[in-house]
């Protein structure tokens, strides 16, 4: 009785997007196959949004990738990026530029591109026109959905485009990646609504 009070439980969390989609079991057991799988992180945001980086960190370590510093090494590329910073988008479009040789080289490297400059439709329209060998895009509201947008570039072939307006459901006890034994980003709140003058966050986060 207990177990199929749990059963029913988890489906109906699963129902309402609460758990973690079945795509992370899925590459679980695909990277058993590829013990070499590898990824390179590259981190262009303030401190104060390190949590979330954790977390993309967390799921590709549960997913069976192990990190690299060598972007030549890598078979997922992923960029965290920000918009408050100018030199940071600067410094996102010249990685894009390198990529694009990698690319060529290796083509079965996956790019991914998240954060708050994806929130933006002036840089997504120019992802579309100059940076197509980005393979994954998505935003600051969906991080969680990393497994399953990775599974949908894997079937369909096509760059994946998952960008969302607005915070639609806080998904909690992610996996997540720790660089210090004595120190952690904790969440203390999601966006802001002041819409000060001066303020990009309450548009992209």
């Amino acid at each position: 009785l207990v177990l199929c009070i749990g059963i029913i439980f988890a489906n109906l969390l699963l129902m309402f997007g609460l758990l973690l989609p079945s795509a992370l079991d899925h590459y679980q057991m695909e990277i058993q196959n590829n013990m070499l799988a590898k990824y390179q992180y590259m981190l262009s945001v303030p401190v104060s949004v390190m949590g979330g980086s954790n977390k993309l960190e967390g799921m590709l370590d549960e997913m069976g990738y192990e990190r690299t510093q060598e972007e030549t090494e890598a078979d997922f590329i992923i960029y965290n990026t920000c918009c408050v910073r100018e030199n940071a988008e600067l410094k996102v479009y010249g990685k894009l530029g390198w990529l694009k040789h990698y690319k060529k080289e290796n083509p079965d490297a996956v790019v991914a591109l998240c954060g708050c400059m994806m929130q933006q439709d002036t840089v997504l329209e120019t992802i579309r026109q100059k940076y197509r060998h980005v393979d994954l895009v998505f935003g600051t509201f969906n991080l969680y959905k990393l497994p399953e947008l990775m599974k949908t570039r894997e079937e369909s072939g096509c760059t994946v485009f998952d960008i969302w307006q607005e915070n639609q459901e806080v998904v909690e006890d992610l996996p997540s990646i720790r660089h210090f034994p004595y120190k952690a980003s904790v969440n203390i709140m999601f966006g802001c609504n002041n819409f000060c003058s001066y303020c990009i966050v309450p548009y992209v986060r």
